[in-house]
């Protein structure tokens, strides 16, 4: 979802010229606030075991994210370690 809006920002309304420079600076403005928020997830090991976990994602998640093999093994210890520990 997040590479959509990326996208959208990018491509779509940042581009056309018929929007007030107001928008375009307050889109701009979203845009940075949403990726430094979003640059965040890589280090929370709370999402990464969210996603593991979720039953549409899983692991593949970031197989489809384009992980190294050994970051989606990590990924995959964390959930199990974290089990271990906490149960």
């Amino acid at each position: 979802a997040m590479d959509y809006i990326d996208t959208t920002f990018t491509t779509g309304l940042l581009k056309k010229e018929q929007l007030d420079r107001a928008i375009h600076a307050a889109v701009g403005l979203a845009k940075r606030t949403l990726n430094r928020y979003y640059s965040l997830t890589d280090t929370s090991k709370l999402y990464c075991i969210a996603m593991v976990l979720h039953p549409c994602y899983k692991l593949e998640y970031f197989k489809q994210a384009g992980w190294m093999l050994e970051w989606v093994t990590t990924a995959q210890n964390l959930v199990c370690n974290t089990f271990k520990t906490s149960y």
